[in-house]
C-alpha cells in the first residue's frame, strides 16, 4: 500500500508549442499542483511550452513519443511511428516506476504510448480527447476503438467530440465525461485593446474578422480565404486576419 502522500500524475502530450491544446495543459497542471497534486509532463521536444510549465515548478521530460501525425500515414511512415512508440513506452514505464506515478493523462489522441505504458504498470489512465477525427476513417475508428477498450476515463472537450466518437464505439460512453476548456477573464480583461490594430496600422474604424488556431485543412481556414473573396469587393474597409502556423513539415508552398 502507499503512504499516504498527494497524488503523482504524468501527462503525456503531442507537442511543445501554445496552441489550444498546449495551452489547456498548461493551465490544467498549474490547477492541479497548486491543490497539491504532483505533475511530471513528457514532451516530444523542445518549444515555449517547456519553459511556461518550468516556470510553475513543473519537472519536463522530453522523449520522441511517435506522435501521429497525416505525413506518417504511408507504410514507412507508419512503420516509423511504430517502433518511436515501442520506445516511447520503455521509457514511460520506467518513468511510471521511478517516479511512483499513480495516474497517467494522455492530452489529445495523437499520443499512444501513454495508455500502452499505463496498462503495462498497471496504473489507471484518463485520455483528454480535444480534437474531432473523420479521416482517414480507418484511423477515426482505430482511435475510438483504443479509446473505448483501453482509458479508464475520457475527457472530451465538448459535447460534439464525445457524440462523434460514440458512434465509431459506442463503449467510448461507459467511462466518458465532458468537460469544457476554461477561459482565464483576467487575462482578457487585463489586456491592452488596440495593439495588434497599431502594429497592422488598421483604425479602430475598421471592422475586423479573425480567425486564430493551428493551420490545419479541417480547421476551416480555408473558408475565412473564400467568405473574404467575396466580402472583400463589396467592403473595403474590413480587414481579414489569420494567426497561426502548420504543423513541422506539413508547410506546403504552391508555386505559381
Amino acid at each position: 500500500m502507499k503512504p499516504s502522500r498527494a497524488p503523482s500524475i504524468l501527462f503525456v502530450h503531442a507537442g511543445a508549442e501554445l496552441y489550444g491544446a498546449d495551452r489547456i495543459l498548461l493551465e490544467l497542471v498549474a490547477g492541479l499542483l497548486a491543490k497539491g497534486f504532483q505533475g511530471h509532463v513528457v514532451l516530444p521536444g523542445p518549444g515555449p511550452l517547456q519553459a511556461e510549465l518550468e516556470k510553475i515548478g513543473v519537472v519536463v521530460h522530453r522523449k520522441n513519443l511517435g506522435v501521429l501525425r497525416r505525413k506518417y500515414f504511408t507504410p514507412l511512415g507508419l512503420l516509423n511511428r511504430l517502433c518511436r512508440m515501442l520506445a516511447a513506452v520503455r521509457f514511460l514505464r520506467r518513468l511510471i516506476a521511478g517516479l511512483d506515478i499513480d495516474v497517467v493523462h494522455s492530452n489529445t489522441t495523437a499520443v499512444f504510448p501513454g495508455i500502452v505504458a499505463a496498462r503495462l504498470a498497471g496504473v489507471p489512465h484518463v485520455w483528454h480527447v480535444h480534437e474531432i477525427t473523420t479521416r482517414p476513417r480507418w484511423f477515426a475508428r482505430a482511435i475510438a476503438a483504443c479509446v473505448g477498450w483501453l482509458s479508464h476515463c475520457t475527457v472530451f472537450v465538448s459535447e460534439a467530440a464525445l457524440e462523434h466518437m460514440c458512434r465509431l464505439n459506442p463503449r467510448v460512453r461507459r467511462h466518458a465525461v465532458v468537460v469544457r476548456n476554461g477561459i482565464d477573464t483576467q487575462r482578457v480583461l487585463n489586456a491592452a485593446p488596440g495593439v495588434l490594430r497599431a502594429e497592422l496600422g488598421w483604425s479602430a474604424a475598421q471592422p475586423v474578422v479573425g480567425m486564430v488556431g493551428r493551420i490545419n485543412w479541417w480547421k476551416g481556414q480555408a473558408k475565412l480565404v473564400e467568405a473574404a473573396a467575396l466580402l472583400a469587393p463589396k467592403h473595403p474597409g474590413l480587414r481579414f486576419l489569420l494567426v497561426g502556423g502548420a504543423f513541422q513539415g506539413e508547410v506546403r508552398v504552391k508555386e505559381s
